[in-house]
């Protein structure tokens, strides 16, 4: 099935995992398959390998889509940097998650991850002054808060738009509901790996 395609499309490379994959479907299926599940960057890797054996056409159809969505990617980082910058300015402790931070953390090319929006954590008590900071300058908030203490108490996290159409995350826990509550926020801050923070700076 295509489920069982992409699933053996990301674990390309995994102990185990198979080594060479045939098209279930047509390339244009294919890439909107893989576009929805945010696995274009693999595929056009697998494709650049050999893992994935196209025809030249079908190639130049990947290369488009991947190109595309690595401009989405860029512009991301690039609204990212910005508004790390205005945490660092307001003195907030904060850290990079999820899709930003995986691709230069784990992936040996960061193309190879795409990404639709930036999450980024902050502890609960420093939530409030971070949308404080980041709405001054030029964020803005689509939902307002259900109450002026729910953010820092119960929120797992904050949506703010943030340059234009970009959505920025602002996170105080990783999970909703009561499993964010089982959490142990502190935890959340007692280690830093510096990769992502150098590779941006520089």
């Amino acid at each position: 099935s295509d489920t069982e395609w992409l699933q053996g499309l990301a674990g390309l490379g995994l102990p185990g995992a198979a080594t060479q994959l045939d098209l279930p479907v047509s390339i244009d299926e294919v890439v909107v398959d893989a576009a929805r599940d945010k696995l274009t960057g693999v595929l056009a890797a697998a494709v650049a390998e050999g893992a994935v054996a196209l025809a030249s056409d079908d190639r130049v159809v990947v290369a488009r889509a991947h190109e595309n969505a690595m401009r989405e990617v860029l512009l991301l980082e690039e609204v990212l940097l910005e508004a790390v910058a205005v945490l660092k300015k307001a003195g907030i402790e904060h850290r990079v998650l999820k899709g930003a931070a995986l691709a230069h953390m784990v992936h040996l090319d960061p193309a190879e991850r795409c990404f639709g929006d930036n999450d980024v954590l902050v502890a609960s008590a420093d939530i409030d002054r971070a949308v404080a900071a980041l709405t001054a300058a030029g964020a803005t908030r689509p939902m307002p808060p259900l109450s002026a203490s729910y953010d820092r108490r119960f929120a797992k996290s904050v949506t703010l738009r943030w340059s234009g159409a970009t959505e920025l995350d602002l996170h105080r826990t990783l999970a909703a509901g009561p499993y964010g509550h089982v959490i142990d926020l502190d935890d959340l801050f007692d280690q830093r790996d510096g990769l992502f923070q150098a590779r941006a700076v520089g």
